[in-house]
């Protein structure tokens, strides 16, 4: 049953690739409620790649503090790495289907019955791309060459909510493609019931996407400098530079950046969600 809820909480987390090399990752502190949507940004070199391998143990926290991961309270460090590689799902930037039916990319193991697989076809919104052709049994080639960008990256977020997780990594699976199949993916993701429960961990590329989340991790050469809802971030003082966020939207489509901002705030306090 673990995880039940999907808290990730990070304790003076810290990674480090060598030796002589300066840490990557440097004493990153803070818990990500479940349930959440958490982005995290910064610029090239921040870290953002660095923390997601760390959360999955493709490189393994290495600094003064042994324990520092933890998910639902349990130490990620005495999990095997088959349970928890299975429970935090990862979708990359680069959709990864190989030959064969589309059912066998779904479910590779023969996990799922049929009617789970189409369920999840449709949340994502590219069921109706195969009801016509062979269904579950139509044939994809190597790589999904004979699919589209866009509708290899819904059929792998459609594999994605199958097992129902609680704990979702996005490596921003939109930074690749058009703005037209970017707003259809992640309007698939906002309506999907599964991640609604779920905590979403995404790595930002684009702010516009991100920029309604619960909450905001700036990381700048491995530090976390700043965390919290994105509106009061945006509403905090940059007299001193301090203030990266707001410095990253100020160089973006701030107004229109701010004002979703806003909004997003605004609805959650609705909802209950901001006391």
């Amino acid at each position: 049953d673990w995880p039940e809820k999907g808290e990730v909480e990070m304790r003076n987390l810290s990674v480090q690739y060598r030796a002589d090399l300066p840490y990557t990752l440097n004493n990153i502190s803070c818990v990500i409620p479940p349930g959440s949507s958490v982005a995290v940004v910064g610029r090239t070199a921040a870290g953002k790649t660095t923390l997601v391998q760390a959360i999955l143990r493709l490189i393994e926290p290495n600094g003064p503090v042994k324990n520092c991961l933890f998910v639902d309270g349990v130490d990620a460090g005495e999990i095997g790495l088959k349970l928890l590689r299975k429970n935090v799902m990862l979708i990359n930037q680069i959709p990864w289907l190989y030959s064969g039916t589309l059912r066998d990319n779904l479910d590779p193991f023969g996990e799922y019955s049929d009617e789970r697989m189409w369920k999840c076809l449709k949340m994502a919104s590219v069921a109706s791309n195969f009801e016509n052709l062979n269904g579950l049994d139509t044939l994809l080639s190597e790589s999904g060459g004979n699919l589209s960008v866009g509708e290899k990256q819904l059929v792998c977020l459609a594999r994605s909510i199958l097992g129902k997780n609680k704990i979702f990594i996005f490596d921003e699976p939109t930074a690749n493609i058009d703005i037209n199949t970017d707003t259809v993916i992640q309007n698939a993701i906002r309506k999907m019931d599964v991640l609604k429960e779920a905590t979403i961990i995404t790595i930002a590329h684009r702010l516009a996407t991100i920029i309604d989340y619960d909450l905001v991790m700036v990381l700048e050469n491995g530090q976390l400098i700043q965390f919290g809802e994105p509106h009061a971030l945006l509403t905090g003082s940059d007299d001193s530079g301090s203030n990266k966020f707001l410095s990253m939207v100020n160089a973006a489509s701030s107004e229109f950046l701010k004002r979703k901002a806003k909004e997003a705030y605004e609805e959650r306090r609705r909802s209950r969600k901001i006391m």
